[in-house]
């Protein structure tokens, strides 16, 4: 069992490790209280795929009566629909993706913004995100503690571990690690 702020410093630093941009790895973040309230381990298996996939680019048609965004990983075509919706170019359409991983991005997006999407799942893998509501937004409260897969903890783990710095004497000299005389 983890806290859920574990599991969200995890995210955070196996989205960085992964290769995410700061923001979007923060994004990942944001999404751990509502990892832990759904499916923890399937969306985590999800997450781990995704890190593991190249992160291409999402792409966009705005030739339509919505925008239409083309297969990419979700860890950066989600925000960029969100922010697109955000920046009022919606609706926005994707297909393909992954339903528990998308609505656990949504609802990270949705803490941070402090209101509510208005969005609707049309088929198995096809949502349409309509806009933001006005209203006000209370997010769900969050467990304390989560279940996490040894499996998938340790995917997460390997990911953050590309963000330490290599242990050499010039690391230490230049202020790596812990000293002879730190104690604490």
């Amino acid at each position: 069992m983890f806290s859920v702020n574990e599991l969200q410093g995890a995210l955070l630093k196996a989205g960085r490790g992964a290769g995410l941009p700061l923001g979007l790895a923060e994004d990942l973040a944001f999404c751990a209280p509502d990892i832990a309230i759904a499916d923890t381990n399937g969306i985590l298996a999800e997450v781990v795929a995704c890190m593991n996939c190249p992160f291409d680019p999402a792409t966009a048609d705005l030739s339509g009566q919505g925008v239409v965004m083309g297969q990419g990983n979700l860890l950066l075509t989600m925000p960029s629909a969100l922010d697109l919706v955000a920046a009022g170019n919606g609706p926005v359409i994707l297909d393909g993706v992954s339903k528990d991983l998308a609505n656990a991005l949504i609802a990270g997006r949705e803490r941070i913004d402090g209101k509510a999407l208005w969005f609707d799942w049309i088929g198995p893998t096809k949502v349409i995100l309509h806009g933001w509501k006005s209203e006000a937004f209370a997010p769900p409260s969050q467990p304390e503690r989560v279940s996490v897969d040894p499996i998938h903890w340790s995917a997460l783990q390997a990911f953050a571990a590309n963000t330490y710095v290599p242990e050499s004497e010039e690391s230490r000299l230049a202020g790596a690690g812990a000293g002879l005389t730190d104690n604490d």
